[in-house]
């Protein structure tokens, strides 16, 4: 019996070794696709790879993957046994006119006062996802009523305005939602039943919904041990890996053209490539390429954050723990404990920049804050000791005109040309969304990797 021969599966580019780009060329390997993973940096790991401070690793805060990801079958018993299935607790602390209220198993906002009334009811179902999108956090606050001014008081935090900011920054400030401080989780459950608007808004925490407390996959002996176990596992599958060099990309007749190092423009052009990392240096080169009206470049806002690592003593809760802090006037945005080398370490992260008292004092507040949730000692005696601090440029908060800009952007590169090119996720928050829409976009192109 004859037939005509399978055309062979494209060779496909992966921009970014972090941790979505490197799942993705593991997916790709593991369905027989050629695959050539590109990083700049000299290692594996991007955001979540650790710090290194004082001869020592320390975690880059809260970085945790879903104990029920999808992709947990492609990683073999070697990267696997990196990772721990543990009950991720969480809690938040909420300065609120000089009263800290606390929520032990949710990470937003603790307001007082009844629950806001005279707000639309419309719903998500009401507006188009794109549309949905571009509204800013200041119009999400809006609809709070008399809580608005505090919540826009804790975003004001990161140091910009929260009309600047589109409302899926809601979901990286950890403000998507909303509980209630002086109403009873039954009557919240209730709302949300009958209500889209609560549904959408409202916080109601896993215990009083009756469910188990969340699972997520640590490292137990940090992230970067990870990523080496998985760079390992790359190679064996037959992923070309390339670090410390990074691709170069160009411009013509309107059309982008993505180079690995090593690779001739023209073998380049025939694959396909994802681009897992940072979209700003191929949005600008597309930019320039075009009329500054019909596609002006991004606002790219990111937060001048700091790292406080810190070693922990007398600790009582579980680990890992993770709590956000809202309080207007603190530098304080989340404490992170966690076990590491056989060591209690903690993340404290703020706002910078920070000098050498401000570190004392976010490492005070978080031992107080801490202690009164219970996970101190009776008398206190909790305490953070500062190891090191390290400052960077951690979030990448979109501004409403950067996320209709991406969105445009991406149904430009859909457009036949003479290399595809495949969006990294870039609007999606949760790292299996952006999987998610990876897979989906090399479908688009011929590419099979389920």
């Amino acid at each position: 019996m004859s037939g005509t021969p399978a055309e062979p599966a494209p060779r496909v580019l992966v921009v970014g070794g972090g941790f979505t780009g490197c799942l993705t060329a593991l997916r790709l390997a593991s369905a027989g696709v050629e695959v050539h993973l590109v990083e700049a940096q000299p290692q594996l790991g991007g955001v979540l790879r650790d710090e290194e401070a004082v001869g020592r690793h320390w975690q880059r805060g809260c970085q945790y993957a879903d104990a029920d990801a999808a992709w947990r079958p492609l990683l073999d018993e070697q990267v696997l046994a990196q990772l721990e299935d543990v009950p991720h607790s969480m809690g938040s602390l909420t300065v609120d006119d000089g009263d800290m209220l606390l929520a032990k198993d949710l990470a937003v906002p603790t307001l007082r006062g009844a629950l806001p009334t005279g707000v639309r009811d419309a719903g998500s179902d009401a507006v188009g996802q794109g549309e949905l999108w571009a509204h800013t956090l200041a119009s999400r606050f809006a609809e709070y009523g008399a809580w608005a001014p505090r919540l826009a008081a804790f975003a004001a935090r990161t140091g910009f305005e929260p009309g600047m900011l589109s409302e899926r920054a809601a979901f990286g400030l950890q403000m998507s939602r909303v509980a209630a401080a002086d109403v009873s989780p039954q009557a919240v459950l209730a709302a949300r039943s009958d209500s889209v608007w609560a549904d959408t808004h409202l916080a109601v925490s896993r215990a009083a919904r009756g469910l188990p407390m969340a699972r997520a996959l640590v490292p137990g002996v940090g992230w970067s041990a990870f990523f080496d176990a998985l760079h390992q596992q790359l190679i064996v599958r037959g992923v070309s890996v390339s670090l410390g060099r990074a691709v170069r990309v160009s411009a013509a007749d309107g059309r982008l053209t993505v180079t690995a190092p090593g690779d001739s423009e023209a073998r380049q052009r025939e694959a396909v490539v994802v681009w897992a990392a940072n979209p700003v240096p191929l949005y600008t080169t597309w930019a320039r390429a075009q009329s500054a009206s019909s596609l002006p470049r991004l606002d790219n806002l990111a937060m001048h954050a700091v790292h406080v690592h810190a070693d922990v003593t007398a600790w009582q809760g579980p680990v890992p723990h993770y709590v956000q802090c809202f309080a207007p006037d603190s530098p304080l945005l989340r404490v992170y404990v966690y076990q590491h080398g056989g060591r209690l370490q903690a993340c404290l992260e703020c706002v910078g920049p920070l000098d050498a008292a401000a570190v004392v004092r976010v490492a005070q507040e978080a031992a107080r804050g801490c202690t009164t949730m219970g996970h101190g000692p009776p008398a206190g005696g909790l305490g953070f000791s500062p190891q090191a601090a390290v400052a960077l440029r951690l979030h990448h908060l979109q501004s409403a005109a950067d996320v209709t800009r991406l969105a445009h952007f991406e149904a430009q590169l859909s457009a036949p040309g003479p290399q595809r090119i495949v969006p990294g996720g870039w609007l999606s928050y949760a790292r299996d969304d952006k999987l998610r829409d990876i897979v989906r976009g090399l479908g688009l192109h011929g590419v099979a990797c389920t």
